[in-house]
């Protein structure tokens, strides 16, 4: 009786170490997607979900991973009559690098940027 009882304590703390265990993993799994979709929204040409850089006459460089997809993107002028361009960025990044639910990351992003005349 007293092995059973010993048992069960035993199979109960075994039990909450690993669902512990799993709770962590989740856990990291997230902050992994978060970070993934925070280090790719520093761009501004985007094609077929993907951030592009251009500098000087070169060719596009893809600054976003194939791990994150942009949506939802908005391009709005929000300078008045002779003022000089101020562009509002408004996107939508989703971290596409896994199925999984413990991946799932989104994130809205808003920004503005002023054009050189």
């Amino acid at each position: 009786m007293e092995t059973l009882i010993y048992v069960a304590i035993l199979s109960l703390i075994i039990g909450g170490l690993f669902s512990f265990s799993l709770t962590i993993a989740a856990n990291r799994n997230k902050a992994y997607a978060a970070q993934e979709v925070q280090a790719n929204i520093r761009g501004l040409v985007i094609t077929d979900g993907i951030f592009y850089r251009t500098l000087g006459v070169g060719d596009p460089v893809a600054i976003s991973t194939t791990g994150v997809l942009i949506e939802s993107v908005v391009f709005k002028n929000l300078a008045t009559a002779n003022d000089r361009d101020n562009i509002e960025l408004t996107a939508t990044i989703n971290y596409a690098g896994s199925a999984s639910q413990d991946f799932r990351y989104s994130q809205n992003l808003q920004t503005a940027f002023s054009l050189k005349k």
